[in-house]
């Protein structure tokens, strides 16, 4: 007894295994598929079929002949019966003869191009030459850049892949996006060219991001609201959006283009508009100016950032850098007190500020009774004595410098919590004992 289809040669091989009439059927089976291919096992399983004289009427009779004579090794038997080797191989066929159907066309075509082009060269100026299809960098054509994301089961964080773009629906609204939104950089790259034929390629999240503008959303219902302010509304847009952020690129608070609103609700229809939400007046630029883009600010009480998505967004924990990019109108009718121009304060002038600021609070400790009984008693250590110790100005000082209040109060102490509230008070100890150059200190 021999291995009938000794594929694997191993050093080791195990022994040889009896056909069994389900084994046997398999076997033939894959013999079968295996002679039509021109990979992988193809010549093996024709000598087999050859030798055996394997034919489909037969399968019973040759089985009974066969068993006695021939088996297989184990693992001769998993490869040569391999599912997944089989698939494969005739999926590469098939690419073979789509492939050479495909050339064979093009053969054709070219011949007859050839064949246009000889008569066409006659009628032509030979300074004529053939518009070739630019190809683009192999980068995100909407952020160039690299892009990366977390894995969903692993949570490792990987290289967003770039997708190719082949469909013309996804140029068309590439296009269209770049034109709504005012993207100058991206219609600058993407114009007169055929985004499928020069292979652009993108990020998935990025295409998500561009095109969100199309997609399909459900239908709001009417604001009865948005109905009645409708002629002020075109008239704020036009003047305030259109003009100032817009064209002038000027950077306003969402809190001062509320104020605005009402005002030009107030002026132009006489109706009381004070009950407008910001957030309603957000979500209806939203939808209107689609390049526009909303930042948060750092400190909880300010408002965000309105502006145009083509101007870099400022650092906003840096006061002087936000303030540099502020601008106002004075001359407008519109604009409001709440409004001022927030150029970046001379170096001199913050200096001054800074000093007074300093000398002031000196004076604070200094009026300070820091006078005590020693040693302290149980009452002198409690926190109602040192809050009564402590003024309110070095305390809501304190609480703004360390971030524990934004609270803009002077006539009480910020509210804070339990644990900032100790540590306020102690640094708050040791400052009036340095500033007063007391031996004891507070307790």
């Amino acid at each position: 007894m021999k291995c009938c289809m000794h594929v694997v040669c191993a050093p080791r091989q195990s022994n040889l295994t009896a056909f069994s009439l389900c084994s046997w059927v398999k076997f033939r089976e894959c013999a079968e598929r295996w002679k039509r291919l021109s990979s992988g096992y193809s010549d093996k399983a024709k000598k087999v079929w050859s030798a055996l004289d394997l034919a489909e009427n037969q399968t019973l009779n040759k089985f009974n002949d066969i068993k006695f004579r021939y088996g297989y090794h184990r693992k001769c038997y998993q490869r040569f019966t391999d599912v997944s080797l089989l698939t494969a191989a005739e999926r590469l066929l098939q690419q073979q003869q789509a492939s050479s159907s495909t050339s064979a066309q093009s053969l054709q075509s070219s011949s007859r191009d050839e064949e246009e082009g000889d008569q066409q060269e006659a009628t032509e100026e030979p300074s004529a030459k053939r518009l070739q299809v630019p190809e683009l960098p192999r980068e995100c054509c909407l952020c160039r850049s690299n892009r990366y994301c977390r894995e969903r089961l692993s949570g490792k964080r990987m290289r967003e892949r770039l997708v190719a773009c082949q469909k013309l629906e996804t140029s068309s609204l590439l296009k269209k996006a770049a034109k709504m939104t005012g993207n100058q950089a991206l219609f600058l790259q993407i114009q007169g060219k055929d985004l499928v034929a020069s292979e652009a390629h993108y990020h998935a999240t990025c295409y998500r991001e561009a095109t969100r503008i199309f997609r399909k959303r459900p239908r709001e219902e009417e604001n009865p609201e948005e109905a009645a302010y409708l002629i002020s509304y075109e008239v704020f847009c036009r003047d305030v959006i259109d003009g100032r952020i817009i064209d002038k690129k000027e950077i306003l608070r969402m809190t001062t283009l509320s104020v605005m609103f009402v005002q030009c609700v107030q002026k132009n229809q006489g109706l009381d508009a004070s009950s407008y939400r910001p957030d309603t007046l957000k979500k209806r630029l939203r939808k209107s100016y689609p390049q526009l883009q909303f930042v948060k600010a750092y400190l909880s009480l300010e408002s965000e950032l309105v502006m145009v998505h083509t101007i870099p967004v400022p650092d906003i924990k840096d006061s002087l850098k936000v303030q540099e990019i502020f601008t106002s109108s004075d001359s407008e009718d519109m604009s409001t007190n709440d409004e001022r121009n927030l150029s970046a304060t001379p170096a001199t002038h913050k200096l001054g500020d800074m000093y007074s600021t300093a000398r002031s609070l000196r004076e604070e400790c200094m009026a300070v009774d820091a006078s005590q009984t020693w040693p302290p008693t149980g009452r002198d250590l409690s926190l109602n004595v040192a809050r009564d110790k402590v003024p309110v100005r070095i305390y809501n000082f304190i609480a703004w410098m360390i971030g524990a209040s934004n609270e803009p109060v002077e006539d009480r102490r910020v509210i804070v919590p339990d644990y900032f509230d100790r540590r306020i008070l102690s640094l708050a100890q040791d400052i009036i004992c340095a500033t007063k150059q007391v031996k004891k200190h507070l307790p």
